[in-house]
């Protein structure tokens, strides 16, 4: 490269030397990053030769660097001077960037005039009312232009672009595709790409392309927020945030950067920091729906309710988005207000999808109308078949409801939809126990045993309904045992083997193990009525019927027990 150099300082020293050295020496400065000095082998060029060329080409490089006042004061002295549409070109693009836009546009057309098949002034003009959003006048001149220089790269691109614009996705695709390879990195060709791959949902290659537009122009705010909001999609936060991170230092009153960084920030868990970033795009943008949806989130997950129900509030009224309307729902939920959520959600009509009917069923569970909550989580179960949880709130209803045949029918047809579901097999077995027929639920609990003998929950139940169903006791009791070795300090294992050995007519042991029980659960109403049947058997009657009482006082639907007190309390 030195040589290089010193033969281009000889060549300029030399009597005579030709514009071509001088040209070549400024392209030099210029791929090595020397603006200044490029420019200022172009001065000397036209002080020694008196060529306007070399202002022109001056012109250029200040367009280029956005120095339009500059490039406009080389442009009109090359004016008149210079022949070739090559000045009226440059001339136009510096009265367009210091936004004399009418005074462009007389330029390319004065141009066009003299030079009227140059496809450089037919394409500049096009770009021309691109800008200004005039696309059918865009479209002509971009085709004129195609016509003279078909094989144009920079021309498709904006051709292309035009025609994504216009709803042409597929045109535009086809023309890109074709000169890839020509126009890879092309800010404008990458940022249309990603367009049409996001309005096609491959919101990755949307994602690849737009990285490539980022690449050739790092420094643009809106490209930024673009990528956040993209990266949003695809649920890679803490690539939003860096972007909009990024946005937000070189534009801290970007009101979506803000907005979105905030969304990103909600997303990792970052409230307070999501807080501050929304509570500023609420500032800049107060009429903004999605700013107080989430601020509606956020605040409902520090527990301010009324100010998540402020918000959620404020972006209906903005936004009426059925999202916006079932955040609503949920929180009056939260807050126990069933029936102004069950009134909201019924007025959604035919925009509640299966979240909606399930926090239907939520509600009327809340007010205690369990056949109705049954309604409404069947129908969102057979709206969203795949989803595991809304029919696994079906079985739990129904067995609440002791339609255990239905919930034990539903729980056969789920163990053959996943069949790899030891849950479901667990769940199945216990409403076989409950049911009576100890051979199924034994067959059930076995294969649970064999497949994972470390579960204590297995051995427990198993041995539980073993002892209450009729069966042996002494069976059930080294099963409960086996619980006890896994998890020794369980209050249900505890009040299982207590069970185990009332049953047994054990009273003393059952109640050294109940007492177990109680004392590091007194709040289970099942373990309590253990006791207090204990205590009786032990003669302790006051003391049996303080935890009866206790058990029926936590548990009020226990009718069973409601009557033995009654008796108990007679004799």
């Amino acid at each position: 490269m030195i040589g290089f150099l010193a033969t281009l300082v000889f060549l300029l020293s030399s009597p005579g030397a030709e514009s071509d050295e001088y040209i070549l020496l400024s392209d030099y400065y210029l791929e090595s990053g020397q603006v200044d000095s490029a420019i200022g082998v172009l001065r000397e060029a036209f002080s020694e030769t008196g060529r306007y060329e070399f202002l022109l080409k001056i012109a250029e490089i200040l367009v280029d660097r956005g120095e339009y006042e500059k490039a406009l004061s080389y442009t009109d002295r090359c004016l008149g001077k210079i022949e070739g549409p090559e000045v009226y070109r440059l001339h136009a693009l510096a009265l367009y960037g210091l936004k004399r836009r009418k005074d462009a546009f007389r330029t390319v057309k004065a141009g066009l005039r003299k030079y009227p098949e140059n496809p450089s002034l037919l394409h500049l003009l096009g770009n021309l009312y691109d800008i200004e959003e005039n696309r059918k006048k865009a479209l002509k001149y971009y085709i004129k232009a195609l016509e003279r220089a078909p094989d144009s790269a920079g021309l498709l691109v904006d051709y292309a672009a035009l025609l994504y614009r216009n709803g042409q996705s597929d045109s535009a695709l086809s023309i890109l595709e074709k000169i890839y390879d020509r126009v890879e990195g092309n800010y404008r060709a990458e940022l249309t790409l990603s367009g049409i791959y996001e309005e096609r949902g491959e919101n990755e290659r949307a994602l690849e392309h737009l990285e490539k537009a980022y690449s050739a122009n790092p420094m643009s705010v809106p490209l930024l927020v673009k990528l956040g909001q993209l990266n949003i999609d695809l649920g890679h936060y803490e690539e939003a945030i860096k972007y909009l991170s990024m946005a937000r230092t070189l534009a801290p009153l970007h009101a979506d950067a803000r907005r979105l960084l905030g969304i990103a920030l909600y997303r990792v868990g970052e409230r307070d920091e999501a807080l501050d970033e929304e509570l500023v795009a609420l500032y800049l943008t107060p009429r903004n729906s999605e700013v107080h949806y989430y601020l509606a989130r956020i605040f409902a997950e520090l527990r301010a309710d009324s100010l998540a129900l402020k918000h959620v509030r404020k972006a209906i009224k903005l936004n009426p988005r059925p999202e916006y309307r079932l955040f609503e729902a949920y929180l009056l939920i939260s807050g126990e207000r069933f029936r102004e959520a069950i009134r909201k959600l019924k007025s959604m009509k035919k925009d509640l999808n299966p979240v909606g009917y399930y926090m239907l069923g939520t509600a009327y569970f809340g007010l205690k109308k369990y056949n109705d909550a049954l309604k409404y989580f069947r129908k969102a179960s057979e709206l969203d078949p795949d989803n595991y949880g809304y029919k696994k709130t079906v079985v739990d209803l129904l067995e609440r409801l002791g339609r255990k045949e239905e919930a034990i029918d539903l729980l056969v047809k789920l163990s053959e939809l996943y069949p790899d579901s030891t849950e479901l097999r667990f769940r199945l077995a216990m409403l076989y126990a409950e049911k009576g027929e100890m051979v199924r639920a034994e067959s059930l609990f076995a294969l649970l045993a064999r497949e994972d003998s470390t579960d204590a929950a297995v051995y427990n139940n198993w041995g539980y309904f073993l002892a209450t169903k009729g069966g042996d006791l002494d069976s059930a009791r080294k099963l409960v045992e086996k619980a006890l070795d896994l998890e020794p300090e369980n209050p249900l294992y505890l009040d299982s083997m207590g069970w185990i050995y009332y049953l047994q007519g054990d009273y003393g042991r059952a109640f050294d193990y109940l007492k177990r029980a109680v004392e590091k659960r007194n709040d289970d109403p099942e373990i309590l009525e253990h006791m207090g049947e204990t205590l009786l058997k032990l003669g302790k009657r006051e003391e049996a019927l303080k935890y009866l009482r206790r058990a029926l006082k936590i548990d009020p639907t226990r009718e069973e027990l409601r009557e033995k007190i009654k008796s108990y309390e007679k004799d």
